[in-house]
């Protein structure tokens, strides 16, 4: 299986994805985005039609989307952020996170990229995969809700 860069024949699977992934982290705190939301998909539709992020896809032999990456690479600064990686049930634990972040990692290390930034929550499965590919935490984020 290979990450392949997501063309505007993916938008639809995606942003189902997408819900999926911002179901999960609703379920861990009820201030994110709401799954319900549609102008963060309509905005996730923008980017991936203009090519103005990185979105990154993995697919089955029959064509269906098991997961995806989205990211920003800024060739000025030349740092990168992680923003999602999302892969679908059935296919957890099988390497496709590694397939989407080592791709990523290739293509900004491609562009001269340094460093590569991402906001992880402590509270999610997510945030020890991280740390497993070398991540560190720098910053805590703090919050507090009015």
């Amino acid at each position: 299986m290979k990450a392949r860069v997501a063309t505007s024949k993916d938008i639809t699977q995606i942003i189902l994805l997408m819900k999926d992934l911002f179901a999960m982290y609703h379920k861990i705190d009820s201030t994110y985005t709401d799954p319900a939301d549609d102008e963060i998909f309509k905005e996730a539709e923008k980017q991936i039609e203009l090519n103005l992020a990185d979105y990154l896809v993995t697919e089955d032999e029959d064509g269906s989307i098991t997961g995806f990456l989205n990211g920003k690479i800024d060739d000025r600064s030349k740092v990168a952020f992680l923003s999602n990686i999302f892969v679908i049930e059935e296919r957890r634990g099988n390497g496709v996170s590694n397939i989407l972040f080592n791709t990523f990692k290739e293509r900004c290390l491609a562009r001269g990229v340094k460093r590569i930034n991402l906001n992880s929550d402590i509270r999610s499965e997510a945030y020890g995969m991280w740390l497993h590919k070398g991540f560190t935490t720098f910053a805590h984020r703090m919050y507090l809700n009015i």
